[in-house]
C-alpha cells in the first residue's frame, strides 16, 4: 500500500503540489487529496499521473505517493525530468494501491550503467526489489522507482546491482512505502489482512486503514472514496 498523496505534499525535486480544483471534497487530515493532473510549484508544471489507478475522487484518479509519476517541471532554466517530480510523501493514515505489490520505494543516487525496468535489484546477497522506472538525471545522477520490495530497506551509501545488466545504483536518498509492523519487529512488512480491524475494502481485496474504530468518525476521507 502507498500513502495517499495530497495538496502541499512534496515532490522528489523539492516542489510542492498545488491544486487545479479537480478535487474539492475529499480530504485526509484536513488536507485536500491530490488527483491526476494537479501540478506543482515549479512553474505550474509537473502534472501528476496515476499508474493503473483503482481509487477515484470526483471522477479523477487518486494519486499514490511513491508509486505514481508526474510529467517534467522546470525551476529557473533547469528542467526536472520525469524521474524527479515524482510524488514523494503523503498521508501517514490513509493508504491506497495494490496491497499485493510488496510495497514500493523511491531512490535518488548515483547511476552507473544501463539499468532496465523490470530487473531485480540486489544489495550484497539480498534481493531488495524490482525496478519499475529509472531516470538518468545527468552528471551520473539518477532516480529510481521500485516495487515488490522485500527484506530490510537499503541504507544511504549502499549500492544496488541490477541482476540482468550489472548496472549499479548507489543511494543518496531513499523513501520506502512499507511500515514497520508490528513496531517491535525487526522486519518490514504489511500487517496481515486478518489483523486489520477497521478498513475500507475494495473489490480486489485491497484495504485502506483508517486508524481505530474510535477515531473513524473524525476521518475526512472514507465516505467519499469510489473504487472500481
Amino acid at each position: 500500500m502507498f500513502p495517499l498523496f495530497r495538496i502541499f505534499d512534496p515532490r522528489m525535486c523539492g516542489a510542492i503540489t498545488q491544486s487545479l480544483g479537480l478535487n474539492t471534497k475529499v480530504f485526509s487530515d484536513n488536507i485536500l487529496a491530490a488527483v491526476q493532473g494537479d501540478t506543482d510549484s515549479h512553474n505550474n508544471l509537473g502534472a501528476l499521473q496515476a499508474n493503473n489507478p483503482k481509487v477515484f475522487i470526483q471522477g479523477q484518479p487518486a494519486i499514490a505517493a511513491i508509486k505514481d509519476t508526474a510529467s517534467p517541471d522546470v525551476i529557473g532554466m533547469i528542467v526536472h525530468q520525469t524521474g524527479l517530480p515524482i510524488p514523494a510523501k503523503g498521508s501517514q493514515k490513509v493508504f491506497i494501491g495494490n496491497g499485493g505489490s510488496g510495497g514500493g520505494a523511491l531512490g535518488l543516487g548515483m547511476l552507473s550503467g544501463n539499468m532496465q525496468v523490470g530487473e531485480l535489484l540486489q544489495v550484497g546477497q539480498q534481493i531488495i526489489g524490482q525496478v519499475s522506472s529509472i531516470a538518468n538525471l545527468g552528471g551520473g545522477g539518477g532516480s529510481m522507482q521500485m516495487n515488490n520490495m522485500q527484506g530490510q530497506p537499503p541504507q544511504v551509501g549502499q549500492t544496488a546491482v541490477g541482476q540482468n545488466t550489472g548496472a549499479t545504483f548507489t543511494f543518496t536518498g531513499y523513501i520506502d512505502s512499507r511500515q514497520l509492523y508490528p513496531p517491535t519487529a525487526n522486519a518490514f512488512a504489511y500487517p496481515a489482512a486478518s489483523s486489520v480491524t477497521t478498513a475500507i475494502l475494495t473489490d480486489d481485496g485491497d484495504y485502506i486503514v483508517t486508524d481505530s474504530f474510535y477515531e473513524y468518525p473524525s476521518q475526512n476521507l472514507t465516505a467519499s472514496l469510489v473504487t472500481t
